[in-house]
């Protein structure tokens, strides 16, 4: 098999095909013990091909193979030569994630601020992963409100967005429901929580999470006194979903106000 996968890779002009045999060449030079020639292939297909399919798990494997530092070092000067390929958000977000675990934060953050920089939504791949990451580090600081600043700039591509429903990444809605999660646990301000999970619900109407945002609304305001306020929310739960674990948390909590 190695020396057919060989033949292909050698064949030129070189097509997706020939790399992709260089690629499963280099795999089975791994666990034959010859490292060094598949490291080699690896950061061939790595430095040559960087927008192949193969590229990226040849980049991980090239890693994997090195102590954190090398990594690093490695990851650098690759991006200098690869920064315009598909590559380049990859690589920097490596970077950002070994100096977070050396625990370099601010270093880590910076690294990650630049991948939203210099590959936006919606090119970006990174994009979203990075922003959600500034967040977390900027919560692990304690600075909630720089939290939900990146939280916002993930959201807003969206609210900017004529089509309803359009412009809309996974992690999008999720980010509107942390940012109402952040005001009401972390800076205990219920006014912006309420407006932030109504913000959510309103602007996501296809989301999935459109229940738990109107059903934590409802009973931040039953935890809270405003009992009101609270089962008025609660009955919009129960009249816009028919089914869901937060519909039912909902007919539980405004049975039981109910019954008092």
């Amino acid at each position: 098999a190695l020396v057919l996968l060989d033949d292909i890779a050698s064949r030129r002009p070189i097509s997706r095909r020939t790399i992709r045999a260089r690629f499963d060449a280099a795999l089975i030079r791994m666990e034959r013990g010859e490292t060094a020639e598949a490291l080699a292939a690896f950061e061939s297909i790595v430095r040559e091909h960087p927008d192949h399919g193969q590229a990226r798990r040849s980049l991980r494997l090239l890693l994997e193979a090195r102590p954190r530092d090398e990594q690093l070092a490695l990851v650098r000067v690759l991006f200098e030569v690869l920064r315009e390929s598909d590559l380049g958000d990859d690589l920097l977000t490596r970077e950002a994630e070994i100096l977070v675990e050396r625990g370099d934060r601010d270093g880590g953050m910076r690294v990650y601020e630049r991948i939203v920089e210099l590959y936006p939504y919606p090119r970006g791949e990174r994009w979203d992963d990075s922003l959600w990451r500034l967040a977390d580090l900027a919560q692990e600081g304690g600075d909630h409100r720089g939290a939900i600043r990146y939280l916002h700039e993930m959201v807003e591509p969206h609210s900017l967005s004529i089509a309803p429903g359009s412009h809309t990444l996974e992690r999008m809605p999720r980010a509107g429901l942390r940012i109402a999660r952040i005001y009401r646990d972390e800076l205990d301000d219920p006014e912006r929580a309420a407006e932030s999970f109504r913000r959510m619900v309103e602007e996501f109407v296809r989301s999935n999470l459109r229940d738990d945002a109107l059903y934590e609304l409802g009973a931040m305001w039953l935890d809270r006194g405003r009992t009101g306020e609270g089962c008025s929310v609660l009955r919009e739960v129960l009249a816009q979903f028919e089914v869901g674990h937060p519909r039912r948390r909902a007919a539980a909590r405004v049975t039981e106000e109910w019954s008092e």
